[in-house]
């Protein structure tokens, strides 16, 4: 079986996609792998520490520059005063109202 077969059978079952062990709630992976990315990702912020932070500045400012959404680049409405567009802002409600949970 191919790699994205093996992941779409995956997600279809709701099985991790790294160990076939159930996921975590909406997640596509399992909670010891989902630990173990947080850890990775955290671990290659604090490696190129302000490299990091100072590229991420520069994207959104240029996306202010340019009126287009800070999160996913997508051209915002004339008019809109957000810095996100309306897809953006309800994900992040949602994120942080609906389903708030921690991972690590």
């Amino acid at each position: 079986m191919g790699d994205k077969a093996y992941k779409d059978l995956h997600r279809k079952l709701g099985l991790c996609l790294n160990c076939s062990d159930p996921v975590y709630k909406n997640r596509t992976l399992c909670l010891k792998h989902l630990r173990t990315n947080v850890i990775a990702q955290r671990k290659y912020q604090l490696k190129i520490g302000d490299a990091y932070l100072e590229k991420h500045r520069q994207i959104k400012q240029h996306r202010r520059d340019t009126h287009c959404c800070e999160r996913c680049g997508a051209p915002l409405p004339d008019g809109w005063t957000y810095i996100n567009c309306c897809n953006c802002n309800e994900r992040i409600y949602f994120r942080r109202y609906e389903n708030a949970d921690t991972i690590v």
